[in-house]
């Protein structure tokens, strides 16, 4: 797998293009961008976010997978699942994401950094339960990435 450069198409987290709904048995992250690349970025800062605050986080560390899936809504189960099993499994937290969705691949690089004991607090496990997603396109152009965490 060729290494994505952290540059300024990677995306850091920025709270406002994705949102977090919490209901009685679920949590649902629907995240927004023009394009689909972007919408899997920024539901990755929504993971980051249910994972832990992300305040003052540095993109210091590559994290790079590529997988592929049947589609879109197995790529984004996927992609969230692996991210969040490597934040856990390194005991980091990502700062910025590049993302490359192509039908039924997806290519990613998440830069972090470790957390240290002073921050570990701030580290939560996601929902429990089953996980549900939708990627659609928007009416006004924008691509939606929705993933469902809890019964």
């Amino acid at each position: 797998m060729t290494p994505m450069a952290c540059n300024d198409a990677a995306l850091t987290l920025e709270p406002g293009n994705w949102e977090i709904l919490r209901e009685a048995h679920h949590t649902l992250l629907q995240a927004y961008a023009p394009t689909l690349d972007g919408a899997f970025a920024q539901a990755a800062a929504g993971v980051g976010s249910l994972l832990g605050d992300g305040v003052g986080l540095r993109a210091l560390q590559p994290l790079h997978l590529q997988f592929d899936a049947a589609g879109p809504e197995q790529l984004l189960l996927e992609w969230l699942e692996r991210l969040a099993r490597e934040a856990t499994v390194r005991g980091m937290g990502f700062a910025r994401f590049a993302v490359a969705v192509d039908t039924c691949r997806l290519r990613a690089t998440a830069w972090g950094e470790a957390l240290d004991a002073h921050s570990a607090p701030r580290r939560r496990d996601l929902p429990d339960g089953a996980r549900q997603a939708r990627v659609r396109r928007l009416d006004d152009g924008r691509w939606m990435a929705q993933c469902r965490f809890g019964e």
